[in-house]
């Protein structure tokens, strides 16, 4: 029962979050419609499919409507509601004060919700927006077009020096990863020390890091972070929270363990 419960209140949160947040009843209207089908889809375990958009405008920004296209069976909106309607990504200002950031790195962007919310957020910020499935990014570059500030990059985060790596394309659109064989998509590679030298950033106040698992080998060879303030990082897989722990700590980063219902994000700061 409690289950249910925590459910139909997920449900009825969505809801919520669509009337407030959408332009317009035909917007209310695409939202609520697309997700209602949405999870009818996944309660019948269909498959994901990605041809489909729809167009929606939103108050991300309070100061100027988003235009936001979206895929609505292929995971978008999941991501959709994860960072606008539950904020996965607010972060307290005690801890980054807002008029401090002046550049968010925001490694796996997916279709560039989180880089619009960080944008909103952090309005005299930067954001390099990097993602590597070419679907995904198609998506980001129009989505992010309307804000000068975000840059997106196409390119696939990786703890070495690499000129391409391969990614899978047959998960949903937020779950792609750099393949274990030869199957998958090639795709350019960076690291985020050459990302910092090629976009000449010397201090990175906010990084946000949801790379499916390529964040182990990433946080191992971390020299980034010594000119990194804020880190938020979407845990896979067997590392952990005190993985992640033993590799930043020798930067100066304090390490915050993620509490439920978000137990997979974890952050770190400097102290304060």
């Amino acid at each position: 029962m409690g289950r249910i419960a925590e459910k139909l209140s997920g449900y009825w949160h969505e809801a919520t979050f669509g009337w407030r947040a959408t332009l317009s009843w035909a917007d209310q209207y695409a939202l609520l419609h697309k997700t209602i089908q949405f999870h009818v889809r996944n309660g019948f375990g269909r498959a994901l499919e990605t041809r489909s958009t729809i167009t929606i405008n939103l108050w991300i920004d309070r100061d100027m409507p988003t235009t936001l296209t979206l895929r609505p069976f292929a995971g978008d909106l999941f991501v959709l509601y994860e960072v606008l309607a539950f904020n996965s990504y607010h972060i307290a200002p005690s801890l980054l004060p807002v008029d401090n950031v002046r550049v968010v790195v925001d490694c796996g962007a997916n279709i560039g919700i989180t880089s619009l919310f960080l944008a909103a957020r952090y309005p005299g910020a930067k954001i390099l927006s990097v993602e590597p499935h070419p679907e995904n990014f198609a998506l980001l570059k129009t989505n992010v077009a309307q804000v000068p500030r975000i840059l997106p990059i196409r390119a696939c985060v990786t703890g070495t020096p690499q000129s391409a790596v391969a990614l899978t394309t047959d998960h949903a659109a937020w779950g792609n990863r750099i393949a274990t064989d030869e199957h998958g998509v090639l795709v350019p590679a960076i690291t985020i020390e050459e990302l910092c030298e090629q976009h000449g950033v010397e201090k990175i106040d906010l990084l946000k890091l949801d790379i499916e698992g390529a964040e182990e080998q990433v946080l191992e060879n971390g020299t980034f972070l010594a000119r990194t303030e804020y880190i938020i990082v979407e845990l896979h897989g067997h590392y952990g929270f005190q993985c992640f722990q033993r590799d930043i700590a020798p930067y100066g980063l304090v390490a915050q363990e993620g509490r439920p219902p978000d137990t997979y994000l974890v952050t770190a700061h400097r102290p304060l």
